[in-house]
């Protein structure tokens, strides 16, 4: 037997080295800025990640994943698979669900004063969060004020971003949506549920790195959402991260971060509030 078709048929593969480790985690942390502590849980999260890739490219061990990502890393299809693999992409609709009603009276707030709202998901996973802010508005606003809406939404992950923008999900992934929501704004499809037309039209999607700073970005927003991003991060990328964001906040605007970051990020240029919310200080 050939030695690929050898790989092809070898599920066994040896665990993830230190030295290994060392590279994948350095290398995660130098493309989407997540540190991983060499520890049991992390080792353990690197190779069950990794191996879906060794067996993608018909590798034998990490070993050899690892040298191919030194020669191969600028590839863009071979760098989004690496980060595709190691971001964490847990969300559901409508999750911590209190900043949605903040998000609520942020926006009435803002349509007394102008014409157009802008709303931003900084790492919207695979579309739950922004599809939940549109739902959650077109049910709370007159149509004129929700035309008057504008949400965009961004991810590191390629595959998250093309996920979202097809707007289909299974059964697991609308556990938790109010079942009145799910029948209204969700068509189901061979088992899968596509989000409806006018939802989708109102989120525009774009891959954005959040360290990649200044931001490819002209508008200015009365509310972004960061939130579960800033837990895999150092200190001092927090902190980072949330001063490139308050620059493209509104004079008021509100920065919403998870309601188990609160307090994380003590920058002068946001004040914290209550439920994880900051508020841009004005200069």
């Amino acid at each position: 037997m050939s030695t690929a078709l050898k790989k092809t048929f070898s599920f066994e593969v040896e665990k993830v080295s230190d030295e290994d480790f060392k590279y994948f985690a350095d290398l995660v942390f130098q493309l989407a800025g997540i540190h991983l502590l060499p520890n049991e849980k992390n080792f353990s999260l690197v190779q069950n990640r990794l191996l879906k890739l060794i067996r993608k490219y018909n590798f034998s061990d990490y070993s050899e994943l690892a040298m191919y990502y030194k020669k191969e890393i600028q590839n863009p299809n071979v760098k989004n698979d690496f980060i595709s693999a190691l971001t964490t992409n847990k969300t559901d609709f409508f999750r911590e669900e209190v900043h949605f009603e903040i998000l609520l009276s942020e926006v009435k707030s803002a349509l007394k004063t102008r014409n157009e709202v802008c709303i931003w998901s900084s790492a919207c996973s695979i579309g739950a969060e922004p599809y939940s802010m549109a739902i959650h508005l077109k049910e709370n606003l007159s149509p004129n004020e929700f035309d008057r809406i504008k949400i965009l939404a961004t991810d590191i992950d390629v595959a998250c971003l093309n996920s979202a923008t097809e707007g289909f999900y299974n059964e697991q992934q609308m556990v938790g949506l109010n079942p009145i929501l799910r029948s209204k704004y969700f068509e189901e499809l061979a088992g899968l549920y596509q989000v409806d037309p006018k939802i989708k039209s109102k989120v525009h999607f774009s891959q954005m790195n959040l360290f990649n700073y200044p931001y490819s970005i002209t508008k200015y927003f009365d509310v972004i959402f960061c939130r579960n991003v800033l837990i895999y991060f150092t200190p001092a990328d927090r902190e980072k991260v949330c001063r490139s964001l308050s620059k493209y906040l509104q004079p008021t605007g509100c920065l919403i971060l998870g309601l188990s970051e609160t307090g994380s990020v003590q920058i002068p240029e946001l004040k914290l509030q209550s439920n994880s919310t900051y508020r841009r200080v004005q200069s």
